[in-house]
C-alpha cells in the first residue's frame, strides 16, 4: 500500500489535481517465479490505493518424466494452475516438445478436470484423438474464464507408448515442456518453461553372443535382455543373414555347416509375440576351428565354387582329379581326410580309401593331379592359409615345393583336372581354396 497526504488549501488558489502514487506487482511462477513490477513516482495526493498482486503458478508436469518399459507404457499426472495473488489471473498454458520419433509417436491426452483427484491412471479421458508432444496444445483463460482469487485449473494429461514403439525406439527420448505465460496490461511476463525429459529404456537389446566352435559349427550363447516381459523369441543373424531363431528363455544356437578357419559376424534381436523387434546386439566375430585328422572335407576353390572330385567315382589309381559341381548328396568322391593337417599330410579319398592325392615325381609345372594307391610318387602336402586369419582360405604345397591348381588340362570326358603349377603370390585364385566339413 502508498500512502498518500493532503496539504491546507491556500485561498484563492488553484484546486490541486488528484495523483495516485501505486505499484503494480506481477508474479509468474512454473516451479521457480518470475517477477516484474512498475512503480510510478510518488506525489503528493489526496488519496491512497492498494497495490494488485498477480501470481499464478504452475505444478506437476515435471512428473511426467518417465523410462517407458514393458510395466510402464503410460504415465498420467495433473497440471495444475493456481491463482496465487489478490486480483483474477488470466493465464495461457502451452504443451509441446521438439521433434523426435518418441514426441511425434507418442499418443497424448490432455482434458480438463474438476479436482486433482480426478486425474488417475484409470481416469475416463475426454481429450482429443491425435495430439502429440508436438501438437503445441494451449489452454488458457482470461476476462469471465480467468482464475478467481485462491483458485486451481486442474488439466489431466497421459503420455503413452505402445508395444511396437516400445522395440522400435529403445533409447530414443523427447523433452515436453510446458510454457506458462500471464500478462495484465500492457504488462507480460517472460514465460517460464518447466521440462519433464522421458526416454523408452534400452532394455530390450541382447548381450552380443560369445562361442565355442569347432571345425564346422558354433554354439552361441547371449545375455537375455534386463526386460524380458513381452519378449518370446531370439533371431540369430550370420553376417547380416536370418539363420535362426529360438524361442525364450532359451538364449543359445549353434549354426552348423561353416567353413574350416572362417571368421562370421553374428548379431542377436528379441521380438515379441506380434513380431516387433529390438535392436540388434552387439556384433561378435566368431572364427571357426582348423582342419582336425578325424574328419572329411569338401576342398572347393574359392574363385570357381567347384570342388575337388574322383572323376566319374573311378577307384581306379590313375584316377584324374578335376574340378566339378560341388554336391549336396552322393559327395564321397569329393570328400578328403588330411591325415596331419598341422604338418605334413597324405590327402586320402573317402569312397576310395586306398587312393591319396598324388602329381608324380619332379618338380615340374604341369604336373597333372591324380589319385594314386598310397606311397606312390607325391603324396606329401602341407596345408597353407592364405590371407588374414579367419579368411578360411587356404593352398595345398607338395612335397616338390609346387601348389596344386584348376588351371589344368581337359580330360578326354571335357573336366579340367588339376596339376601342380609353382606357387604364386598368397590368394592366387586358381591356388586358394575353402574348406567344409562333411562328417
Amino acid at each position: 500500500m502508498s500512502t498518500v497526504q493532503r496539504r491546507a488549501p491556500r485561498i484563492r488558489s488553484p484546486k490541486r489535481m488528484l495523483a495516485l502514487a501505486f505499484t503494480l506487482f506481477l508474479t509468474l511462477a512454473g516451479t521457480s517465479v518470475a517477477q516484474a513490477s512498475w512503480t510510478a513516482p510518488g506525489v503528493t495526493a489526496i488519496a491512497s490505493v492498494t497495490a494488485g498482486s498477480l501470481a499464478v503458478t504452475q505444478t506437476g508436469f515435471d512428473t511426467l518424466a518417465v523410462l517407458y518399459d514393458s510395466s510402464t507404457l503410460s504415465v498420467t499426472k495433473v497440471v495444475t494452475v493456481t491463482n496465487k495473488g489478490n486480483i483474477p489471473a488470466p493465464y495461457t498454458l502451452t504443451l509441446t516438445a521438439p521433434a523426435t520419433t518418441l514426441a511425434t509417436g507418442v499418443d497424448l491426452q490432455t482434458w480438463p478436470v474438476a479436482s486433482a483427484a480426478s486425474c488417475s491412471t484409470g481416469a475416463t479421458s475426454t481429450s482429443p484423438t491425435g495430439q502429440h508432444w508436438t501438437s503445441a496444445l494451449t489452454f488458457s483463460g482470461s476476462g469471465a474464464t480467468a482464475l478467481a482469487v485462491g483458485t486451481s485449473a486442474y488439466f489431466c494429461v497421459r503420455s503413452t507408448i505402445t508395444q511396437a514403439q516400445r522395440f522400435a525406439l529403445v533409447g530414443i527420448s523427447a523433452v515436453p515442456t510446458v510454457t506458462l505465460t500471464s500478462s495484465v496490461g500492457n504488462w507480460a511476463i517472460a514465460p517460464l518453461a518447466i521440462y519433464a525429459t522421458q526416454t523408452v529404456a534400452n532394455t530390450l537389446t541382447p548381450g552380443a553372443p560369445t562361442a565355442t566352435t569347432t571345425d564346422h559349427t558354433a554354439t552361441l550363447t547371449w545375455a537375455k535382455p534386463a526386460d524380458t516381459a513381452a519378449i518370446i523369441t531370439y533371431q540369430v543373424f550370420r553376417n547380416g543373414t536370418l539363420i535362426g531363431t529360438t524361442t525364450a528363455p532359451t538364449v543359445t544356437y549353434t549354426d552348423t555347416g561353416l567353413d574350416v578357419g572362417t571368421a562370421y559376424s553374428y548379431t542377436v534381436r528379441a521380438l515379441d509375440a506380434a513380431g516387433d523387434a529390438s535392436p540388434l546386439s552387439t556384433a561378435a566375430v566368431i572364427a571357426t576351428a582348423g582342419p582336425n585328422s578325424g574328419a572329411w572335407y569338401k576342398v572347393k576353390n574359392a574363385t570357381t565354387g567347384l570342388c575337388i572330385d574322383g572323376e566319374n567315382q573311378s577307384t581306379a589309381a590313375g584316377t584324374a582329379m578335376i574340378s566339378f559341381g560341388c554336391k549336396s548328396t552322393g559327395f564321397d568322391n569329393q570328400s578328403w581326410n588330411f591325415s596331419n593337417p598341422a604338418g605334413v599330410s597324405a590327402v586320402k579319398a573317402k569312397y576310395a580309401p586306398q587312393l591319396f592325392w598324388d602329381t608324380g615325381r619332379g618338380a615340374a609345372a604341369g604336373l597333372a593331379a591324380q589319385l594314386q594307391n598310397a606311397g606312390t610318387s607325391n603324396q606329401s602336402w602341407r596345408i597353407t592359409a592364405v590371407g588374414a586369419v579367419g579368411s578360411g582360405t587356404y593352398r595345398f604345397v607338395n612335397d616338390s615345393g609346387q601348389c596344386l591348381d584348376v588351371s589344368g588340362q581337359t580330360t578326354a570326358t571335357n573336366n579340367i583336372q588339376l596339376e601342380q603349377q609353382p606357387c604364386g603370390v598368397l590368394g592366387l585364385a586358381s591356388q586358394t581354396f575353402t574348406m567344409t566339413w562333411v562328417g
